[in-house]
């Protein structure tokens, strides 16, 4: 019986093993500052991570940084902060995403999104592109926090496609 239990339990651990799901930082840049810009790039995480969850990966989110940020941490370390940060998490894959807005200040909706997903063993872009706001799929009576996690779910649709 517990030779019966121990083999059973070794097979378990040998599938498991088998089935491990690859780790992903999500990691956003935004240009705009404030209160309103966090919470639209939660609405996109939220888009993102769905998808990811929905296709089997672990994924999380980590700092959000400003351009100046970025460049000055880039400058003092020699290489970007979402490398940093994955390495130090244990994920394996970093989705970096670069909101783009409007010249208008009241404006919280991004115009478009840059991305990049990079393997972070082998330094190497997996996929890239941008997404316009336009580009959304929309319904009249969609609001902005609905068309922006669309965004976040179309981007992520997008990589892992490309994966």
């Amino acid at each position: 019986m517990k030779n019966k239990q121990l083999v059973l339990g070794l097979v378990i651990f040998l599938l498991g093993s088998f089935v491990a799901a690859e780790t992903v930082l999500l990691y956003t840049d935004s240009p705009a500052e404030g209160e309103g810009s966090a919470e639209v790039q939660g609405y996109f995480e939220d888009g993102v991570m769905e998808v990811f969850f929905d296709s089997g990966h672990i994924i999380f989110n980590g700092d959000y940084r400003s351009a100046e940020e970025e460049r000055e941490a880039t400058e003092l370390f020699g290489d970007r902060p979402s490398f940093r940060l994955a390495k130090r998490s244990g994920a394996g894959l970093v989705l970096e995403v670069r909101f783009t807005y409007s010249d208008d200040q009241e404006e919280k909706t991004p115009r478009s999104v840059r991305y990049r997903f990079i393997d972070v063993q082998k330094e190497k872009d997996i996929s890239s592109g941008s997404i316009d706001i336009a580009q959304v799929p929309r319904e009249d009576t969609s609001k902005d926090t609905v068309i922006v996690q669309r965004m976040g779910a179309l981007v992520g649709r997008r990589v892992l496609k490309d994966y």
